[in-house]
């Protein structure tokens, strides 16, 4: 095995000692020690982050980027998908639903 296979290994297997759950610890006991981590985001904000997204919502954002922009130099600019959103929109709200449910997104779109 070469030395970086080796030290992936190694961390991997040093993290996952960490941070594994003690196998006596309740339900209850881990919940309570998430309650003591500090909230970055309110319930009400969360409920609104983790509610599905609207075509109206996904058409309102596209308008509020900026225009003749893309996110990297060989993206496409929003105007694209402005004019083409009757083609596209149901596709892009897709990927949108897709990277919210596994936290990627598809880096094609941009």
């Amino acid at each position: 095995m070469n030395t970086f296979l080796q030290l992936a290994a190694l961390a991997t297997s040093h993290f996952n000692r960490i941070y594994r759950a003690p196998p006596n610890d309740t339900v209850v006991e881990v919940i309570h020690i998430t309650q003591l981590f500090p909230r970055f985001v309110d319930q009400e904000d969360a409920l609104d982050l983790s509610r599905e997204v609207t075509m109206g919502e996904l058409k309102a954002t596209l308008k509020w980027f900026k225009h003749d922009k893309s996110p990297e130099p060989d993206g496409w600019f929003v105007e694209f998908y402005m004019t083409f959103f009757d083609t596209l929109g149901e596709y892009l709200l897709k990927v949108v639903e897709y990277c919210q449910i596994n936290g990627k997104m598809y880096k094609y779109v941009l």
